[in-house]
């Protein structure tokens, strides 16, 4: 019996590469390295979690007090955050906060929450729809994404992040 197995087309291996070429240069920072902060979706979109410093937000804070070094870069996150959730009125985001294991011996939860509420309500006066979101969540220091025992590695772990959702 006769192999009917026949390659894909030409074209379609070429739209293949070029779209596993385009997400992955999504990926990679300014010098060429591969970032792990950024995130890009399979739509094209790009989403960066923004990273907040020790114990921030505290009551009363302004978003831009509570961003974590350099403070423009992490503005400009979410300012293209937003611009990236509106261009995308068929997708629903969650807004997730996040602790390090250190900076709140107690009270995690709140401190996530807090973030997480941060964002969400900066990202609704950019402009972006409520129903774009769901409710912000705090997972306190579960989910980390770095070495709690290092500074880098709690810096990483104190973070929000922007995730599509499916409802």
């Amino acid at each position: 019996m006769a192999n009917n197995v026949r390659p894909p087309p030409h074209g379609v291996v070429v739209a293949h590469l070029l779209l596993f070429f385009v997400f992955c240069s999504a990926c990679k920072g300014a010098g060429g390295e591969y970032d792990e902060n950024r995130v890009a979706l399979a739509s094209g979109i790009e989403i960066v979690p923004v990273r907040m410093k020790s114990g921030h937000p505290t009551n009363n804070e302004s978003i831009e007090a509570a961003l974590a070094e350099p403070e423009g870069f992490y503005k400009r996150a979410l300012q293209l955050n937003a611009e990236a959730i509106k261009g995308t009125p068929q997708l629903r985001f969650e807004v997730l906060g996040f602790t390090d294991r250190i900076e709140c011996r107690e009270n995690c939860q709140e401190l996530s929450a807090r973030r997480a509420k941060m964002v969400y309500d900066w990202l609704l006066v950019a402009g972006v729809s409520s129903s774009s979101l769901t409710t912000p969540v705090g997972h306190g220091s579960n989910m980390p994404i770095g070495d709690n025992e290092t500074d880098e590695g709690r810096s990483r772990n104190r973070r929000v992040e922007i995730n599509p959702t499916v409802d």
